[in-house]
């Protein structure tokens, strides 16, 4: 999955993140993110409790350094998020 969302021209949103939490507040957790990989026209569903919670955004790809946070930081990649709060 990071390999693939890391091969993605940078060009136009190409990924629609969108996560779901337990309890929305102050004390919440989020649950599963959902990606929208706009140029396959691929959907990603990352269960972040199975992943080991904070951990999920450490998930590797195949290079050193390519992790899901590294592509959901990018400032050269364009996201499309919804209802952010």
């Amino acid at each position: 999955m990071v390999a693939q969302l890391v091969l993605l021209s940078t060009a136009q949103p190409n990924i629609s993140p969108d996560l779901e939490a337990d309890n929305l507040g102050h004390e919440s957790f989020f649950c599963l993110m959902q990606i929208r990989e706009e140029h396959n026209q691929h959907s990603i569903l990352v269960d972040i409790l199975v992943l080991g919670g904070k951990k999920a955004s450490e998930v590797k790809g195949h290079k050193i350094g390519e992790t899901l946070r590294t592509i959901l930081e990018d400032p050269a990649r364009q996201k499309l998020i919804w209802d952010v709060r």
